[in-house]
């Protein structure tokens, strides 16, 4: 076996020159073009093996990177999707749904959350009322774009909602312990999504109003 260093460097050279690459800086060509045709001797020539060796883990890195670099974003199951992961206001997020942008896509909801719901009746509704309807506590709490209250109370038989930016969002049962005790109002973001399919459970006169619901997924 022929150990001249001299033949390596050519061998290597020639190897890395005809090497099928992925697009890369001019610069990196021009290294490894340059490698093969210097001569060294003593202690350079120990530098030109370095740098072969240097530049073909650089090469193998570009190469793994072609493969890489498609798949970076491909997240898991109810993973935000990067081109929707900006953080919408409450402002924004309903002026995104009513131009019809979001349909059923998951996305992220920043604000302040309050709670004032407290213990009353309704008038008997005709048709049963879908869980999206929040039936007789619709304005109650929920989530706002500014540091306020959804609501205020002044006395047991009167509500008044916010005129800021907000909305009740529907919270699944397993979410609400998370939301117990949290003082109003509190900084909060959520994921979640519009048109939820229960929007069909909901009274006729009222799917409208269930598509339009937010529907919280997770509190991050």
């Amino acid at each position: 076996m022929n150990h001249d260093p001299d033949e390596l460097d050519r061998r290597l050279g020639g190897h890395f020159r005809s090497a099928s690459l992925p697009e890369a800086p001019t610069s990196l060509r021009v290294v490894i073009d340059g490698l093969g045709a210097q001569r060294t001797t003593g202690v350079v020539r120990g530098r030109g093996l370095l740098g072969l060796a240097l530049v073909g883990a650089l090469v193998v890195g570009l190469l793994a990177a072609t493969r890489v670099l498609p798949m970076t974003g491909m997240l898991g199951p109810g993973a935000i999707p990067p081109a929707q992961a900006i953080t919408f206001t409450v402002s924004e997020l309903l002026a995104s749904r009513d131009a019809g942008a979001l349909g059923s896509e998951q996305v992220r909801l920043q604000g302040f959350w309050s709670d004032l719901s407290f213990a009353h009746s309704c008038a008997r509704p005709i048709d049963t009322p879908g869980e999206l309807e929040i039936y007789c506590h619709d304005g109650e709490f929920g989530i706002t774009e500014r540091a306020e209250p959804i609501a205020t109370r002044p006395d047991d038989a009167h509500l008044f909602v916010t005129n800021g930016p907000h909305l009740t969002p529907w919270v699944p049962d397993h979410l609400w312990p998370r939301l117990a005790g949290v003082s109003s109002p509190t900084p909060i973001v959520v994921v979640g999504h519009f048109d939820d399919p229960r929007s069909q459970e909901c009274q006729p006169t009222a799917v409208d109003l269930c598509r339009a619901r937010f529907v919280i997924d997770d509190i991050l």
